[in-house]
């Protein structure tokens, strides 16, 4: 396969920028763009996510030997803030719903299960948000495993519709990208039949951006 021939350019506009991650991959190991095009490409995507390592590693592909600014020191910083932040709110009701005692009391009605882990354990609606905002920063971290299992937990137990498409692309996003392709399957079927349900379509607030500013680098 030669560039001339490649659609990667004509897909990636459409596609969440971390589903372009793998792409990009493919082209390196293929040598089908140059290796500096690629980088530069791979960087420009990822300065829009929380991935800070991953930017570090490329920043010190393409500016060898330099400092990182201060901008992406604040980054890291904030990044590193937001996980031990979201920890501290997500922690407790994980440790809860994860108990294998907890899990077998609870049943398929959502408003049921809250209402017991509320009674039973003082868990919030706060508390389960946070589950889904824990799930859209592992994604964007680049933690794809966590964020399908954040977002399934935030997704049995959230009662409102407003999030839960949302949280719904946001777990097949991670289930592919971490390569579970059964998983992956199962949670596009379900989108599939909520879709053909008729049922009108919450707003989504997907959880990671869905723009693509690194395809211009291989044009």
């Amino acid at each position: 396969m030669t560039a001339q021939y490649d659609l990667t350019t004509k897909i990636i506009p459409y596609l969440d920028r971390h589903l372009v991650f793998p792409l990009l991959s493919f082209l390196s190991e293929h040598e089908i763009f140059p290796a500096e095009e690629l980088i530069k490409a791979q960087y420009e995507l990822a300065t829009n996510t929380h991935m800070v390592d991953y930017i570090a590693h490329l920043y010190q592909q393409i500016h060898p030997g330099e400092e990182f600014s201060a901008d992406f020191l604040k980054k890291r910083e904030d990044a590193v803030a937001t996980n031990a932040r979201l920890s501290e709110e997500t922690d407790p009701v994980m440790s809860v719903i994860q108990n294998p005692e907890v899990a077998q009391n609870l049943r398929q009605d959502k408003l049921q299960n809250f209402n017991y882990l509320k009674e039973t354990f003082g868990v919030t609606p706060e508390q389960i948000i946070a589950l889904y905002n824990m799930g859209q920063f592992q994604f964007s971290i680049g933690a794809y495993s966590a964020a399908a299992d954040y977002l399934y937990h935030f997704r049995i137990l959230y009662t409102q519709n407003d999030l839960l498409l949302s949280a719904q692309w946001g777990k097949l996003a991670s289930e592919i990208l971490s390569g579970e392709w059964d998983k992956a399957l199962d949670e596009l079927n379900k989108l599939k039949d909520f879709i053909e349900s008729g049922l009108p379509l919450p707003a989504i607030n997907a959880p990671a951006t869905a723009n693509a500013p690194g395809s211009a680098a291989l044009t």
